[in-house]
């Protein structure tokens, strides 16, 4: 049941608040807070508050939401009550309403008598601040318009449950994720208030809101202006675009630990205050970025600075009221690569690297117009496609070696057969068949153990059923010296590289190679956090990387032109990756990559 009380029309409620919840938390500048806003408010109009929501129990009710606002109004009208300051016969008498706690007796002992068996608990201790904050503005509460707020426009939605067992679920329901979803709805009623919003036009604005708010579901579209998207889901994606009209208009978000209120709707609030037209700025704002999603490359180039270079999107929106904004966002990316000369010197360590490596990948994509000199970045610039960051964010995206690590690497008899699997598999098939040649015995080997499996027994823990597997493929293989054998020889079949567990001193060449730019991809998590992947050898995963695009797998273009070598004109060895020059002098697969890299985010920062 639906309705709206004044705290007066409260008389004689007893409210319990019950043991599911939490005790009282308003901090002193919540209380302060809600004084200074009643006290503000000037319209003729009800003061909305938050639901009171209860669940009617043998005479009394369950306060099962709303526990800290209404007792923060007992609070204020006993401290008036007991210093004589309510001018109003009408409501010069103690709180017509009590509050009660199921289980912290202490805490109702105080709001019934004001009595305190100890300063130390929590509840009591937070009682009394908000007393002391009632003292500091007690001239404030005696005011005649403060109380007429307080007693006559304070107005709670009231909602009554109908079966009284449904407290627990509903109070977890409003509770468990409730702050940004309440945010945005208090903006909402505030842009459709009749302050804002005139009557002709409530209709037309709440179809624009709902429109925004069907927009901002898509992923493609969130992903581009927030790289948050796998816990968008979580809050209403509107607050992001409130939050944007807030801070263009110069206005600070509030998300200090010291409130528990609700910065969003706050910042909006001090702006309709300052007659600011803020249901223009709303539409506004959303139409650019509208334009920019619909263009590809304000979309890539955009991307790239809220997930790369992490750069607000309220910066980006700050720009656009610039003549120069093409010039700016150029100027961003220009800014954020720095020197080009350092690039080829980057390592896999740099903090850049991830996204110096997400730049590549997007830039891939761009082409060169005929107007390389003019001022707008359309007319020298274009890309076929969007980069579709809704899947980069939520799949996750990490650099990976191309060129395959040691069998350090793999750590356990599971890995170790993982990796057998994948070289019998995708292997491709002259470099099997010379591996047959050459080491017979050791593919045999490779094939036992692939071959080895077991059934979980009944009543067995996962990581003992894990150790018996271990064990059992151990066996088979004879142990970590003997797999580093079997390691060592694929690898010199199919890299024909000198790499590896070798006995040898590790070539300075390639060593100084193995973690530079230029033997590092970016790649899924998914695949490239596999131990058994990682230490394939090139071929490998290159065959296993085709596989995963035809399982719907989203590679980025620049990892698909690397293990493809499509960044090479004339690849000598389409199987195999060098860290070191070919035979026939041409450069290696390392430089070769890295010099495509820099050639290509050179062609748009230059």
């Amino acid at each position: 049941m639906n309705d709206t009380k004044t705290i007066f029309d409260l008389k004689d409620c007893a409210f319990i608040v019950p043991s599911y919840q939490r005790g009282y938390k308003w901090r002193k500048l919540d209380v302060r807070y809600l004084i200074d806003d009643l006290a503000e408010y000037a319209c003729e109009k009800p003061y909305y508050l938050q639901p009171i929501v209860v669940a009617e129990e043998t005479g009394k009710y369950i306060l099962v939401d709303g526990q800290q606002r209404l007792t923060t109004f007992y609070l204020i009208w006993r401290y008036m009550y007991t210093q004589g300051i309510i001018t109003n016969k009408k409501y010069d008498t103690p709180p017509v309403f009590s509050i009660e706690y199921s289980q912290r007796n202490y805490s109702t002992d105080y709001l019934k008598k004001n009595v305190a068996h100890t300063d130390v608990t929590p509840d009591i201790r937070r009682f009394k601040d908000a007393e002391r904050v009632a003292e500091e503005v007690r001239e404030i509460l005696a005011g005649e318009s403060f109380q007429k707020n307080f007693f006559e426009k304070a107005t709670f939605l009231w909602y009554k449950l109908e079966n009284s067992t449904e407290g627990p679920k509903m109070f977890e329901r409003l509770n468990g994720k409730r702050i940004p979803l309440t945010d945005v709805e208090l903006c909402k009623v505030l842009l459709l208030s009749p302050d804002v919003t005139p009557s002709t036009l409530r209709s037309e604005r709440a179809m624009a809101w709902q429109h925004m708010e069907y927009v901002l579901q898509d992923n493609r579209f969130y992903a581009f202006i927030c790289s948050e998207v796998n816990n968008a889901h979580d809050k209403s994606r509107m607050e992001i675009l409130l939050s944007l009209v807030v801070k263009e208009a110069g206005g600070a978000l509030d998300n200090s630990k010291e409130y528990i209120e609700y910065p969003v709707y706050l910042g909006l609030k001090r702006l309709v205050k300052q007659q600011k037209n803020v249901w223009s700025r709303l539409i506004h704002i959303f139409h650019v970025l509208e334009q920019w999603y619909e263009q590809p490359l304000y979309y890539n180039l955009i991307g790239f600075l809220v997930h790369g270079a992490n750069v607000p999107i309220s910066d980006i929106i700050a720009d656009a009221a610039s003549d120069n904004f093409d010039s700016l966002l150029h100027g961003r990316i220009k800014n954020w690569v720095g020197d080009l000369l350092q690039i080829p010197n980057m390592v896999y360590k740099d903090n850049k690297m991830h996204s110096m490596l997400l730049l590549y990948n997007i830039l891939c994509d761009m082409y060169q117009k005929r107007e390389p000199k003019s001022d707008k970045l359309m007319d020298r610039y274009g890309f076929n496609s969007k980069f579709p960051f809704q899947l980069y964010a939520a799949d996750r995206y990490d650099k990976e070696h191309v060129h395959a690590t040691n069998s350090e690497s793999l750590r356990s008899g599971i890995e170790w057969q993982q990796w057998i699997c994948n070289i019998l598999k995708y292997t491709p098939e002259e470099q099997m068949n010379k591996l047959k040649q050459q080491y017979p015995e050791t593919v045999e080997l490779m094939r036992i153990v692939a071959a080895v499996m077991m059934e979980r027994k009944e009543q067995e823990d996962e990581s003992d059923f894990r150790e018996r597997l271990n064990r059992a493929i151990s066996d088979k293989i004879g142990g970590k010296e003997e797999f580093k054998v079997m390691f060592n020889r694929v690898n010199a079949c199919i890299e024909e590289e000198k790499t590896f567990d070798t006995d040898y001193a590790v070539d300075e060449i390639f060593d100084k190679e193995q973690n530079n730019i230029g033997n590092l991809a970016l790649l899924n998590v998914g695949i490239n956090r596999d131990r058994a992947y990682a230490a394939s050898p090139f071929a490998v995963k290159s065959a296993i990387l085709m596989d995963r695009m035809r399982e719907g797998y989203f590679v980025p273009k620049g990892t698909e032109r690397m293990f493809t070598k499509a960044f090479r004109k004339c690849p000598s060895e389409l199987y195999h990756w060098r860290k070191t020059p070919y035979g026939n002098g041409e450069q290696s697969d390392t430089e070769a990559f890295r010099n495509e890299l820099l050639c290509t985010i050179e062609r748009f920062v230059k």
